[in-house]
């Protein structure tokens, strides 16, 4: 089983809002967990706002962090908008042309099924033939993380990672009330305090 340990960014969207803060958590976690084969970190996740040089300057800046106390760990670097600029009218071009100056690195991307369709799955395709991906968040409901299952687009997607040999982790193994919640609130605890439910 493998750990991923993020540094959440979705508000603000700027990485560099915390970045001494991220400096901070990375050098302590990173001494923590050195050496551990199954540790991963994600420097920064759900980006969005900003430009991809920033991103870039961000992560060139907390990644020796931490190859200080962990080497040979596997670092992923967050896109713009999380979706290797697509979301806000860009594409992975800006990645390939300019990518960030460390190894063993891998850039991130999330997706959900119900609202992010060809022209997403299009550009993972294009990209991951030029540069590592791992999709660190994906949902087969809508991006707000409510409504349906999107069967047909999740399959789409999931079929496409696989054969692109690109790891996934699922949002969220939760019971949370929403429609990206597999195990679902049950009806009768929907109501009850956090404490109370199990």
């Amino acid at each position: 089983m493998y750990a991923l340990i993020d540094f959440h960014t979705l508000t603000p969207g700027d990485p560099m809002y915390n970045l001494e803060r991220a400096r901070t958590f990375f050098a302590a976690v990173s001494a923590r967990n050195a050496g551990k084969k199954n540790v991963i970190y994600e420097i920064t996740n759900e980006l969005n706002g900003v430009s991809w040089s920033t991103i870039k300057n961000y992560a060139e800046q907390v990644i020796p962090v931490i190859r200080a106390n962990h080497p040979d760990a596997v670092v992923l670097v967050g896109t713009r908008g999380s979706s290797l600029g697509i979301s806000e009218g860009g594409n992975s071009d800006e990645i390939v042309n300019n990518p960030v100056r460390a190894s063993n690195i891998m850039y991130t991307f999330h997706f959900y099924a119900a609202s992010h369709r060809d022209n997403y799955r299009n550009e993972v395709q294009r990209a991951a033939a030029r540069i590592p991906l791992f999709v660190t968040e994906f949902g087969t409901v809508t991006y707000t993380g409510d409504g349906a299952v999107d069967a047909a687009s999740s399959t789409a997607w999931l079929d496409l990672l696989d054969r692109l040999k690109i790891s996934y982790a699922n949002w969220t193994y939760s019971d949370a009330n929403e429609g990206s919640a597999p195990l679902g609130r049950p009806p009768a605890r929907a109501a009850s305090t956090p404490a109370a439910r199990t």
